[in-house]
């Protein structure tokens, strides 16, 4: 049987479901069912009120201003400075010492010593090319900062070897010619190429 009592689902501003409560209880086969226990005429709300959203919210937005929540990694301001460095400045050499070297007091670095000379150096040339270096590490670790700028410099690599791959029949003259994207023609199976990775042995 359908209850004798009809209601119809309204929705607030803040778009929560509400169910005015009707002025008499439904009654199923002559029982009293008890659904709504506000007052009639008051809406019944499935969801939580406009007020706990909203300072929810504002908790969330004062955890940043705060200092309270973790800001995001800026990702981009890393990634495009660490391959311009790899390219320009240094392929190898890890950006953790680089970094620590580079943060050490000039007091107790040993400047006597060319490679540390060297190291302080192309820490510079990182600030230079880098602005936001010293932000990022004071917000996050900087072993974090030093992954990242580690896996876009090799990324950056990759780029540029698959870029002198496709360039390579330009940059000189094979005979036989080189193949796109046939990679059993060269290697050790070119006799000039083969010739190149073993010149050393006579």
């Amino acid at each position: 049987m359908r209850p004798s009592t009809a209601t119809s689902a309204t929705s607030s501003r803040s778009g929560s479901l509400q169910f005015p409560s009707p002025l008499s209880e439904p009654t199923w086969g002559g029982e009293s069912q008890g659904h709504a226990t506000a007052s009639a005429g008051s809406p019944v709300s499935l969801s939580g009120t406009d007020s706990e959203n909203e300072a929810g919210r504002k908790r969330y937005r004062s955890s940043y201003s705060e200092g309270t929540l973790r800001k995001k990694l800026k990702r981009d301001a890393l990634s495009r400075p660490a391959r311009h460095f790899g390219r320009t400045v240094e392929m190898w050499r890890q950006f953790l010492p680089i970094m620590n070297e580079g943060q050490r007091d000039p007091a107790e670095a040993d400047l006597d010593n060319p490679q540390v000379r060297t190291i302080q150096h192309q820490y510079e040339r990182l600030l230079e090319i880098c602005p936001r270096l010293t932000e990022e590490i004071r917000v996050h670790s900087i072993e974090e900062v030093a992954s990242v700028m580690e896996n876009a410099r090799a990324s950056g690599h990759g780029e540029d070897i698959k870029h002198v791959k496709d360039l390579m029949q330009s940059l000189r003259s094979f005979h036989p010619a080189l193949k796109a994207n046939d990679k059993e023609s060269r290697g050790f199976n070119h006799p000039q190429i083969g010739r190149l990775l073993v010149s050393s042995a006579g």
